[in-house]
């Protein structure tokens, strides 16, 4: 099985010369860089002290055989494997409590104990692998890679992790897809600004679909979830709530009144991010509803 390796990166998802041609149905590994850009090598390595402008280099843009403006790529996310540490580095103003911190510090922290369990201090976190930003090139302006939006980006969701699908919507020939921002582990909202962020590779497989879709959303074994992005959260929620309750109807053939009144009863919604330039909420929908039309 091929490697895609991180030798070509992008900055900005957007139209950029292809660094890998995939087809549908083909599994490839991707090589992803940390977010950092490999500048934290030790915990003298400082935020403050790192350059910002080699932030969040994504692998590709991978070119998608067959993929047209119109179509959706479904992306399966097989597995994800990271390199032997990860790095937290923090400094005052971080996050949505940046305030509160005195001093800038970083850690290391190794990421294959024996139980599985990163430590820190006194606890014990399990890993949660992630991919923190992946997208297809807009229609139009570039966008960069440290926001998310309709083409997906830097959702900084943890459902798009291994075992999951990804759908995202195709604005261009190819689709160019890249990725990269893997996170070992990170709760819903990245509220510090980061997670335990590693470079390593991922193991995909990506589909052509002629379904039409205009944000992204994740298939799980026991739910859809819905993504959506705006200036403020309510803005974000409000996207991510109107697909799904466009999806309730398509997929059960019901109308507007009935689909929203099962977005109160039984969706949950969420945030994804809300310390990048551009807000993330998300809105899950069990798939265990059923029912009869």
């Amino acid at each position: 099985m091929r490697l895609i390796p991180s030798t070509g990166v992008i900055r900005t998802y957007g139209i950029h010369e292809p660094v890998a041609l995939v087809r549908p149905g083909e599994e490839f590994w991707v090589e992803t860089r940390d977010c950092y850009d490999g500048q934290v090598l030790s915990e003298s390595d400082l935020r403050a002290d790192l350059d910002a402008s080699r932030f969040m280099p994504m692998t590709g843009p991978i070119a998608v055989q067959a993929a047209r403006p119109g179509n959706s790529l479904r992306v399966e996310i097989l597995s994800v494997e990271f390199g032997e540490r990860g790095a937290m580095p923090l400094r005052p103003g971080m996050g949505i409590l940046g305030s509160r911190l005195g001093e800038q510090r970083t850690r290391i922290i190794p990421l294959y104990p024996a139980d599985g369990l990163l430590r820190m201090g006194p606890f014990a976190i399990p890993l949660n692998p992630m991919i923190g930003s992946i997208g297809t090139a807009p229609d139009g302006d570039q966008v960069p890679t440290s926001h998310p939006g309709p083409h997906g980006g830097n959702l900084d969701a943890r459902e798009v992790g291994p075992g999951n699908v990804l759908h995202l919507p195709v604005f261009v020939a190819d689709a160019l897809l890249a990725l990269g921002d893997l996170h070992a582990a990170m709760g819903d909202g990245e509220m510090n600004g980061q997670g335990v962020e590693a470079p390593g590779r991922v193991r995909l497989r990506v589909w052509v679909l002629p379904e039409t879709i205009s944000h992204p959303r994740v298939e799980t074994a026991d739910s859809w979830v819905f993504f959506g992005t705006g200036a403020t959260l309510e803005e974000a929620l409000r996207v991510a709530a109107s697909d799904t309750v466009d999806f309730i109807c398509r997929q059960y053939e019901v109308d507007f009144e009935l689909a929203y009144r099962v977005l109160t009863m039984a969706c949950h919604a969420g945030v994804a991010a809300v310390v990048n330039p551009v807000m993330t909420a998300k809105v899950t929908l069990p798939k265990s509803l059923g029912g009869t039309r």
